[in-house]
């Protein structure tokens, strides 16, 4: 069960810095809560790669 969804367009995992970063710093210090990302993006890439490591906490 998540209880808290984030919808994330065009940053979290996939871009640094920013509110990339603010998300990040919220979903690790938060790990009493179990979130999902859902990650916008402006076209698929199958080689891009996250720029952030998710805790065990995030799906």
């Amino acid at each position: 069960m998540i209880d808290v969804l984030l919808l994330l367009e065009g940053s979290y995992p996939y871009v640094s810095g920013g509110v990339a970063t603010w998300v990040h710093q919220l979903v690790t210090s938060m790990k009493d809560l179990r979130f999902g990302i859902v990650s916008i993006t402006a076209a698929p890439d199958p080689t891009r790669t996250p720029k952030y490591e998710m805790p065990g906490h995030v799906i």
